[in-house]
């Protein structure tokens, strides 16, 4: 819970916010983080998939005023995930009113960890410490003093790990349930995941981009090494590049591709092509969603090998880099709900259609292309969305499960759940919202189940207390 940014007071910037209904105005401010709320508020990290979205039911995204979400006088207050993100400039960030400043949780599996540790649920023997993504120790540069674990306690608190308690009220998850963690996963929306793509002509004659590939295309070349397939009439050779190691849409992509290495903490080792800088390239680790520095790689690799890139003793002088990219966030992208700079200044760029959803490539579905074009505006395809868990897949937001269970004698739990639980929650009723950044809006459902927008998406599920959610 929090009342409002240190920062932001000190700036003057405090807004109070006035509502009677599900939603309230929102500030119009191009900025990383939520307008200041002066009253309850609630805070969320994590997923850079879904953190645009949820920028909106806060106030505001890309500089766009949105409804704000509001649930008995409450509202959420959600921060993005990198600094990298047009508009953020501060790797820091304060939650709470006179909170400690810490680094930004950078992915689905960072803000999990930051809601547990919020929490009391983190590492054993520091539970409430926050040790940075994929434990890499930066909150030094938040101001942090070094902090040493007691001598009878795991020596798993690094210097520079903060103490988070209480600093995070939700995460943001573009994956799913994981069991045992005690959290619960409550989804809003569904989105497709397919290869996203950057062709590159190094020289010669010019073949075209490879739009469309097979699940088996994306396996090879994710397990066994880059692929050459014609196009344009030229071979054009597909390279896999890799992801944020705690990003759930890396997680969900390793399980399409079958490539279980993408599933760790560690940057996956893709098969390299030859010469090995070539794949190398690639296997740095991209901000998800970004095609933009994909884009700048290509041009890098393009570069170093102005003859061509040899690869089983073959010259190739077209080539492709290919990642995992939300269909969601590529046509808020395209459509101006998310920042173009995330996008390539030019070239040849997309998602690529599935035309055979296979783990063998033949006698599977065909799931099209991600999303339709008409004219200007881009819109998702049901089909590809919703065929199959391979390329579909829902997203959350995540809760502690004892704020799920929690009685209506506890209001600030009670107030937080009625955030986001059940169909008349105002996100599951900010389905205009939903559908402006790419995502198709779930059936309202009853608030049962894991299906439905508000429902209860975790692993074995709980029993709802006998209180009114309102």
């Amino acid at each position: 819970m929090r009342i409002s940014s240190k920062k932001r007071i000190a700036l003057g910037l405090v807004a109070i916010t006035m509502a009677t209904g599900a939603f309230s105005g929102g500030s119009s401010v191009v900025q990383a983080d939520p307008p200041a709320s002066l009253g309850l508020s609630y805070s969320g990290v994590g997923s850079d998939t879904t953190q645009a979205v949820m920028d909106a039911f806060s106030g505001q995204a890309n500089g766009i005023a949105y409804p704000r979400a509001i649930s008995q006088g409450a509202v959420i207050e959600s921060y993005d995930a990198d600094i990298a993100t047009p508009g953020s400039t501060d790797p820091c960030i304060t939650t709470t009113f006179n909170g400690v400043a810490f680094t930004r949780p950078n992915g689905s599996g960072a803000g999990q960890k930051a809601l547990a540790a919020a929490n009391g649920q983190g590492a054993v023997g520091n539970p409430t410490r926050w040790l940075g993504n994929n434990n890499v120790f930066a909150n030094a540069i938040c101001g942090q003093a070094a902090f040493v674990a007691p001598n009878n306690t795991p020596a798993i608190a690094i210097a520079n790990s903060v103490n988070i308690a209480g600093q995070v009220a939700f995460a943001r998850s573009s994956s799913g349930p994981v069991a045992g963690s005690g959290l619960t996963w409550v989804p809003f929306a569904q989105d497709g995941i397919s290869a996203g793509y950057v062709f590159k002509n190094i020289t010669g004659p010019a073949g075209a981009a490879v739009t469309t590939v097979t699940r088996k295309d994306l396996i090879d070349i994710y397990n066994t090494g880059p692929k050459a397939i014609v196009s344009g009439g030229q071979p054009v050779l597909l390279m896999a590049c890799d992801l944020n190691v705690l990003s759930g849409t890396r997680k969900f992509w390793g399980t399409a591709v079958q490539n279980t290495l993408m599933s760790g903490s560690v940057p996956a080792a893709l098969p390299a092509a030859v010469p090995t800088d070539a794949n190398g390239i690639c296997n740095s680790v991209f901000q998800e969603n970004t095609l933009a520095p994909v884009a700048a790689r290509a041009n890098a690799l393009a570069a170093a090998n102005p003859t061509g890139i040899v690869f089983n003793s073959v010259n190739y002088t077209n080539f492709q880099l290919i990642v995992g990219h939300s269909a969601a966030g590529f046509i808020a992208q395209k459509n101006g709900a998310i920042s173009a700079a995330l996008l390539p200044a030019s070239g040849d760029y997309g998602l690529t259609s599935i035309s055979d959803n296979s783990l063998t490539g033949t006698g599977g579905v065909n799931l099209g292309a991600p999303y339709s074009v008409a004219g200007p505006v881009y819109s998702a395809n049901s089909t590809f969305y919703t065929t199959d868990a391979v390329f579909g897949r829902k997203v959350y937001n995540v809760l502690p499960s004892s704020v799920m269970t929690a009685l209506a004698g506890d209001s600030t739990d009670v107030v937080l759940r009625s955030l986001f639980f059940g169909p008349t929650s105002p996100i599951c009723l900010g389905t205009s919202i939903i559908s402006t950044f790419g995502y198709l809006n779930l059936a309202a459902g009853t608030g049962s189940g894991t299906t439905t927008c508000g429902s209860i998406g975790a692993t074995g599920g709980w029993t709802a207390p006998n209180s009114t959610l309102s």
